[in-house]
């Protein structure tokens, strides 16, 4: 499958087989430069470990590569900058015993940490940020950002890019 997108848009790739076709499409929209860097994320580690690969060998353009988790694991792909956490790994709120030990380590090794996915409904929260007793009901995003914000994240993926920015224009 071949996924034409603008600059600025989401492109997903979810095999190895793909990672052909989205190299062409970012070169058919002039991606990356460096005003319009692409970052690809994965939670299957062999499209990156691709990726990577090709992009050492300057036989691709230079993408930003983020491994996503689900669970903590002791190691990522070689050649990922980026490691991206679910919520539930490194916020206490939500649960996390050892977020800040788990960043350390992936900052120990020069790469980014990134947390997913910062939403505001209360079904997402924890139950501290939880505002009404409806599930879809909005709850307190701006607390969370600002959790995710004291681990000294350098990414945040949302779905809610505009509440998110607000939250985080109220942070500095």
């Amino acid at each position: 499958m071949t996924t034409t997108a603008p600059p600025g848009s989401r492109v997903e790739t979810a095999s190895g087989a793909e990672v052909t076709a989205l190299l062409a499409d970012l070169a058919v929209v002039g991606v990356p430069t460096p005003a319009v860097p692409v970052w690809v994320l994965a939670f299957e580690p062999e499209p990156l470990r691709l990726l990577a690969a090709r992009r050492d060998r300057g036989l691709s353009p230079p993408v930003r590569l983020v491994h996503l988790q689900e669970r903590a694991v002791s190691a990522w792909p070689d050649g990922v900058d980026t490691v991206g956490f679910e919520l539930a790994l490194v916020l206490p709120g939500l649960g996390a015993r050892d977020g800040a030990a788990l960043t350390s380590r992936v900052r120990a090794e020069a790469r980014a940490v990134w947390v997913w996915t910062l939403r505001g409904e209360n079904a997402f929260l924890p139950p501290a940020l939880r505002r009404g007793p409806r599930p879809h009901g909005a709850g307190d995003l701006g607390s969370l950002v600002a959790e995710a914000c004291a681990l000294e994240v350098e990414g945040l993926v949302t779905d809610e890019p505009a509440r998110v920015a607000a939250a985080l224009s109220l942070q500095s």
